[in-house]
């Protein structure tokens, strides 16, 4: 694999379809493709595998992948203006995450990257309420299997209205 710069490897390996000592197969190769794209880490378009040293009498072929990496993170930033009162969201969103480097400063660029988990933050205030939110998803949970772990929190606060005075409690 060529071209992964913040992924980490393993995050890349355990969606490959093709591995050492395999025969070659052109499914395989199409299914990775596929895979690794569907991971949104990396730009479908130039996903490019590249077929290296084939030997035909024992059907075995080396096969390089030369990926480039997406912007995986978004920023979030709306306001408003509806029902009396100005309403304003911001959220940020991280979809290859790594809550194993939270605690290492040196990860930070400008936040822990490379386990292909997402972390979402979201906050949205009016004179009325305000709502917070937190999502987290770890695609392979355990590392062995793909099985998908994923947590949410949700609060929201609403505050009385009083019609008469306008006043918000």
């Amino acid at each position: 694999v060529v071209g992964n710069e913040k992924t980490n490897d393993y995050v890349i390996y355990r969606e490959l379809r093709t591995r050492p000592g395999y025969l070659y197969s052109r499914e395989s190769i199409i299914r990775t493709l596929r895979e690794l794209g569907q991971m949104q880490l990396f730009d479908a378009q130039n996903m490019n595998p590249e077929l290296k040293n084939a030997d035909p009498n024992a059907g075995t072929v080396d096969v390089e992948y030369n990926l480039t990496e997406t912007g995986s993170s978004q920023v979030q930033l709306q306001g408003g203006y509806g029902g009396g009162s100005f309403i304003g969201t911001v959220a940020l969103s991280f979809n290859n995450f790594s809550i194993k480097n939270l605690f290492n400063p040196k990860a930070y660029t400008p936040v822990p990257m490379g386990d292909g988990q997402a972390l979402s933050l979201s906050v949205q205030v009016s004179r009325y309420y305000r709502t917070y939110g937190f999502s987290f998803s770890e695609p392979w949970m355990g590392g062995e299997r793909p099985v998908q772990f994923s947590v949410s929190f949700s609060r929201t606060e609403q505050f009385g209205y009083n019609y008469r005075s306008y006043d918000v409690d």
